[in-house]
């Protein structure tokens, strides 16, 4: 079972407070979701004393990240009401919110128009859009993914075959026969924009349905990445620059979340 504490960390440049969650994985992964917020994500079992490692190692990474943060522009949070502008699929659109039942969202032209039984009510106006983003998902996604495969085929892994990692029951294969899993999972994710368990089911986050396609493909391939190489190893960094040489400037537009 997965269990969260809270950590403070006297480091060179000040005190850290940082939240620890473990969690059924196999590697340490360190998110910077706010100026005031630091999470690690650790595997249940991980020793502290590498946890507290981990931390001390990237105090430089942590300052720099959430001192960019600080000096980005505020972004206002969506209120969800007629007239205010949403992406979808990279593109803006405008959002028509009227009163109707039953409720239906659905874009027309150059608006996203979201019927709703109570449309005064920012909760159920943003419930319906939510929903809306993610029902698209799960119809846009497959043939996204399908699209991705043929990006491996022929790609030289850059190591022997030999030393692919192979945690349990994860899909290892040759390059020429990559595959990936039939199902996937979407659902709205604060900190990241998709993951790969150790079983090898990928989920993606329902808000990537508002950027383009060349960085939904990006968030696609990392994870597929992952079904050879389940840590961010530089067997793994190898592979995704051999399929998506450009991958650094893609994730650089890539901004409110990270890929892991």
């Amino acid at each position: 079972m997965a269990e969260q504490l809270t950590r403070i960390y006297p480091l060179e440049s000040g005190t850290l407070e940082v939240v620890v969650k473990r969690q059924r994985r196999k590697s340490l992964a360190l998110h910077i979701l706010s100026p005031k917020e630091v999470e690690i994500r650790a595997p249940l079992k991980c020793a502290w004393s590498l946890i507290d490692e981990f931390v001390y190692l990237k105090e430089a990474w942590i300052r720099e990240s959430i001192t960019k943060l600080k000096e980005m522009p505020v972004r206002p949070s969506p209120i969800f009401v007629h007239g205010e502008h949403h992406k979808f699929l990279g593109k803006d659109y405008q959002l028509e919110v009227c009163r109707g039942m039953p409720a239906l969202v659905f874009p027309l032209g150059e608006k996203i128009v979201v019927r709703a039984k109570n449309p005064e009510k920012r909760g159920e106006v943003e419930r319906l859009f939510q929903g809306f983003l993610k029902s698209k998902a799960y119809g846009y996604f497959p043939d996204r993914i399908r699209e991705c495969r043929q990006k491996f085929v022929g790609i030289d892994n850059g190591i022997a075959h030999s030393l692919i990692d192979k945690p349990a029951n994860m899909i290892n294969r040759l390059n020429d026969d990559f595959c990936a899993p039939e199902k996937f999972h979407i659902r709205k994710m604060k900190a990241r924009w998709g993951s790969c368990s150790s079983q090898g089911e990928l989920c993606f986050n329902s808000l990537l349905m508002q950027k383009d396609e060349a960085l939904i493909d990006l968030v696609i391939v990392h994870e597929l990445c992952h079904l050879r190489h389940f840590n961010h190893n530089r067997a793994f960094y190898k592979l995704l620059g051999n399929v998506l040489p450009d991958w650094k400037e893609r994730e650089k537009m890539l901004d409110g979340g990270s890929v892991d």
